[in-house]
């Protein structure tokens, strides 16, 4: 990668592509195993439904990231996580109430 942007050879159709900037993507495999066990309904692309606290479709049972609909980024991800744990946060019992 130089200053200019990447250069990316196809192995398969012998051409030269010229990018300004390259994210790479290895695929997933979301890991619902447990989830869809406990009862946590999925959608069609074996992604967990959730709430707009990222709980599932099981009481108290929170996801986020790869595991639910949206953009496989990061960024998304610790999003959703925050939420997820804002809300665990609030269903604890208060201490001293």
């Amino acid at each position: 990668m130089g200053d200019d942007g990447v250069t990316v050879s196809s192995v398969e159709d012998a051409l030269t592509h010229r990018f300004d900037a390259v994210y790479s993507a290895f695929g997933t495999t979301s890991q619902t195993m447990l989830a869809t066990e406990l009862g946590a309904r999925m959608d069609c692309s074996s992604r967990l439904f959730v709430d707009a606290h990222q709980e599932t479709s099981v009481d108290g049972l929170y996801a986020a990231g790869d595991l639910v609909r949206g953009l496989n980024q990061i960024c998304v991800s610790e999003g959703e996580a925050a939420i997820a744990a804002t809300a665990v946060h609030n269903r604890l019992p208060k201490a001293f109430a």
